[in-house]
């Protein structure tokens, strides 16, 4: 897998200090092999970056423990049950997140998968989405 270098102006810093992560690259098609049912959303997190803006280089087990613990990405694909309803019932009424939007989720959450094209991606319940970047 060939990394892009980006200027660090596009390093994006997480709430915890000393984490920093490189936006996550989405062609506009999901290539992973997963497609998403019922409730559930695949995202592609925010990878971690191999080098912080300080200029310390990291190990590759950093990079995949910063990778798995983004709570940051970009949604790949969106179930069809997804953003339909609130948990206690009521029609959803805020704004349904679609490919290509960079949202915020909780940290963790979902199950973490390995897709064809050697990229990790997250299945989430849509719940664990937070905000979608405007």
């Amino acid at each position: 897998m060939q990394k892009t270098i980006l200027p660090l102006s596009q390093i994006l810093k997480s709430s915890d200090k000393g984490r920093e992560y490189w936006k996550a690259e989405y062609s506009g098609k999901n290539e992973s092999g997963f497609s998403p049912v019922g409730d559930k959303v695949l995202i592609i997190p925010d990878q971690g970056a191999d080098t912080t803006s300080g200029g310390v280089m990291l190990t590759p087990e950093m990079i995949e423990r910063h990778t798995l613990a983004s709570e940051t990405g970009v949604v790949v694909e969106v179930g069809t049950g997804a953003f339909g309803f609130h948990a206690d019932g009521s029609k959803w009424n805020g704004p349904k997140p679609k490919p290509g939007n960079h949202i915020y989720m909780q940290r963790y959450s979902g199950i973490v998968l390995y897709g064809k094209d050697e990229k990790f991606y997250r299945l989430v319940d849509y719940s664990c989405i937070g905000a979608v970047e405007q």
